[in-house]
């Protein structure tokens, strides 16, 4: 069988072919690290962009709950406030004549008309506390206290921390700011501020709106995601109660 041999270039012996096997040159090899490594870098980066913003999205979406739940919450239960005369029931000869029996910056107690007693109305309480089971964050906490029944359809409150008073706790939201700036603020019937770190007597018989502020923040001790703050002012009706007994 006839076979051809490789032609020679003239002039010249014929050039000799690169082996299969013989791997890559070292200016290949930097330069396919350097693709390699620039690819890494864009990876990362858009990973680690990635990872930041669904963080941010989460922890956004966390604050704005916690706050508005709370709002949503207190709200419900603000607009039960109502003077104890009012209620067809027995009379209370220790209660003030007012809706709203205590108001500071950061706790108001009220009289409730919730339904859960026929006798009188209940006396519900609404505070910012810190919260001993997460450092650095508070609780919006209800606590509920049923009256106790008297002589000839009378009741009274019990005080809390007696014996056999039983006071019903709630935690409205968590995660809120701590130490907390100013929650109630408290407004007149001419839609005035009232001032002092605890409203009197005629203050307080003379509410007609609180200004409700919750700041959440589910991850304390950083400042890349700002907390959140939801706001409303919530209208009480002992005014129209007031007004209506007073005429």
């Amino acid at each position: 069988m006839r076979t051809t041999e490789p032609t020679v270039a003239e002039g010249g012996a014929a050039p000799a072919e690169r082996p299969r096997d013989a791997g890559m040159s070292l200016a290949e090899l930097m330069v396919a690290l350097g693709i390699f490594t620039l690819i890494l870098v864009v990876v990362g980066s858009t990973a680690v962009a990635a990872i930041r913003t669904v963080g941010g999205m989460e922890n956004r979406v966390d604050n704005a709950a916690q706050a508005e739940l709370g709002l949503s919450s207190m709200s419900k239960v603000l607009r039960t406030a109502v003077l104890p005369q009012q209620l067809d029931a027995g009379s209370c000869p220790t209660c003030a004549d007012v809706a709203v029996t205590l108001a500071t910056a950061t706790q108001v107690t009220f009289h409730a008309n919730l339904g859960r007693s026929s006798i009188g109305p209940s006396l519900v309480t609404l505070s910012v506390l810190q919260d001993p089971a997460k450092p650095g964050t508070a609780i919006l906490e209800q606590r509920t206290i049923d009256p106790t029944p008297g002589a000839s359809g009378s009741y009274t409150f019990c005080t809390p921390g007696s014996g056999g008073c039983r006071v019903e706790r709630r935690v409205l939201a968590r995660s809120l700011v701590w130490p907390t700036a100013a929650v109630f603020s408290y407004y007149d019937t001419d839609g005035v501020l009232m001032t002092g770190s605890s409203l009197s007597a005629v203050q307080k018989a003379k509410i007609s709106s609180v200004d409700v502020v919750l700041t959440a923040q589910t991850r304390p001790g950083q400042d890349r995601w700002p907390p959140f703050t939801a706001v409303q002012r919530i209208r009480l009706p002992n005014v129209e109660i007031s007004s209506t007994i007073t005429e």
